[in-house]
């Protein structure tokens, strides 16, 4: 039986070849590339750490607004018809 397909062996060492010529390529592509510079970490400023924790404070409160609400409308939902008597 002929197959239209070469020796296994011969497309294996074209394979082998190919990958070899290309991982020399990227270790040549990775030598050429810069490394990234490294940043200094920024001061962070007292203006920025202020408004921070401004808004951490505001949001908080909000919070606490909307849960008293709730909880008073629950409450008054649960014990009104228990003190209707």
């Amino acid at each position: 039986m002929s197959s239209d397909r070469g020796d296994p062996d011969d497309e294996a060492a074209i394979l082998r070849a190919r990958l070899d010529r290309l991982r020399g390529d990227l270790k040549g592509r990775a030598a050429l590339a810069p490394a990234p510079e490294q940043k200094a970490d920024p001061k962070p400023s007292p203006t920025g750490s202020a408004m921070s924790l401004g808004l951490r404070a505001g949001s908080e409160f909000v919070s606490a607004v909307i849960l008293g609400l709730g909880l008073a409308g629950f409450s008054t939902a649960l014990f009104t018809p228990i003190l209707r008597f």
